[in-house]
């Protein structure tokens, strides 16, 4: 699989609706944190192609703070009030 140049990956980002300048961009372990899983956890997901987003960069994996966020909330369950 072909490494994406930074400006590549910026440009993905924001394909999202935002710019380069407003990306928070986190690595594994403060990813792992946010999302109080383990880092093996992450790794696992990557491999899997589940998970929250992630960019590339070179030889780092980064993710975007806010599309964890969002990750998160596409995942909340709601209950009916009975």
């Amino acid at each position: 699989m072909p490494q994406k140049s930074h400006s590549a990956a910026q440009d993905d980002l924001s394909a999202g609706g935002r710019t380069g300048d407003n990306v928070d961009l986190v690595d594994t372990a403060t990813a792992s944190k946010i999302l109080k899983r383990s880092e093996k956890t992450l790794i696992r997901w990557r491999r899997l192609r589940r998970g929250p987003p992630y960019v590339r960069i070179e030889d780092r994996v980064l993710y975007d703070r806010q599309r964890i966020n969002g990750w998160i909330a596409k995942h909340v369950v709601e209950h009916d009030d009975a």
